[in-house]
């Protein structure tokens, strides 16, 4: 399988030696090709940003990238260009899957094998969607429920066109990724990808809220999930509201950790959820007090795929105030099998 990275990667200087790096080491035993656009947006310009990257060039121009298109001053490129100059070189390779890489993004060279042995043992499946951790506000805090389709085939209708809108394809034939058929998810076991996507002390982070705000659908001011108030890096209520989505927790993962359940929490319903089950199990649900570790309740609960269960911690707990966060913990047969805190307040 030949493998075109498309890589894209502006002002990130904190993140592009470790997001190349196993792609790098792996092109040495896989044929791996790396195409990468690196520059400020148009619309940045528009909005009165200044150009940020010459510590991110500086690497990439050192590592011996296949492709690379930079672009500066005021000749920029929009999103999807920069994506279709990378996707015009890949396609003049002959590679067998473009897969869209963003330089915050840090997978691992086992996330990679194992992807692409996912990706080998379902020849039927033309797009693929990858899970990330999007780390928020600040590490090691992170939110759940961000992924994205990025894994193509070309083999598909004529090979692919064009980046029509962000990570968006359209094929040859003229139909889009969406009308092909859906894509299939990587499961968190394989690959559950380390994201920076919205740290409170990166500058892009603030600059996205007004491009995303400019682009996205939505009303005015709730187009973004995130907000800046008096320069801090915030949870944006009007866009979760205008979705009917609870403001997202902020989860720490613990030692040990394990992807046989999934736990969130509704700050809306007040209750811990036990979802996403993946084999049936007898456990015991121990909840804390995220702060100091007071035990709140203990929970024995069989669980089998297909059914979301859920735990309502007692109402003294709460005090009439808001909670500030849970220590869940998950037991079985006398084994901890999976730890870890929910915050809405944390420890920033």
């Amino acid at each position: 399988m030949k493998i075109g990275i498309l890589l894209t990667a502006y002002d990130c200087e904190k993140y592009i030696a470790r997001c190349l790096k196993p792609w790098l080491e792996l092109r040495k035993s896989h044929d791996i090709v790396i195409a990468c656009n690196s520059g400020m947006f148009s619309p940045y310009l528009d909005f009165g940003f200044a150009e940020n990257n010459d510590g991110t060039l500086k690497v990439l121009t050192s590592s011996e990238l296949n492709f690379l298109i930079t672009t500066t001053g005021a000749n920029l490129l929009n999103e999807e260009s920069s994506r279709n100059y990378c996707l015009d070189y890949l396609n003049k390779q002959n590679v067998d899957i473009v897969w869209g890489v963003d330089a915050d993004e840090i997978y691992t060279e086992q996330e990679i094998l194992d992807i692409i042995d996912f990706i080998s043992e379902h020849p039927d499946r033309h797009t693929f969607k990858v899970q990330y951790k999007n780390y928020t506000f600040r590490y090691p805090y992170y939110t759940k429920g961000f992924d994205k389709e990025c894994i193509y085939r070309t083999n598909v209708d004529g090979g692919i066109s064009h980046f029509h809108f962000d990570n968006y394809i359209t094929y040859q034939s003229g139909r889009t990724n969406s009308q092909v058929g859906p894509p299939l998810f990587i499961p968190k076991d394989i690959a559950y990808i380390d994201h920076f996507s919205w740290m409170s002390d990166d500058q892009r982070s603030f600059e996205k809220i007004v491009y995303q705000e400019s682009r996205f659908d939505g009303p005015e001011g709730a187009r973004c999930g995130y907000k800046s108030g008096g320069g801090e890096l915030t949870f944006n209520e009007a866009y979760w509201q205008h979705r009917s989505i609870d403001l997202p927790m902020l989860s720490v993962q613990n030692v040990p950790f394990t992807f046989d359940l999934e736990l969130t929490y509704s700050r809306e319903k007040r209750c811990l959820f036990v979802d996403e089950i993946q084999r049936e199990m007898e456990i015991v649900v121990k909840v804390f007090n995220a702060r100091d570790r007071e035990r709140i309740s203990t929970f024995e609960m069989s669980v089998v795929p297909g059914v979301r269960y859920w735990v309502a911690p007692p109402d003294a707990f709460f005090g009439g105030g808001e909670l500030e966060g849970l220590y869940v913990e998950a037991w079985e047969s006398g084994n901890l099998i999976h730890n870890e805190e929910l915050w809405t307040k944390p420890q920033l």
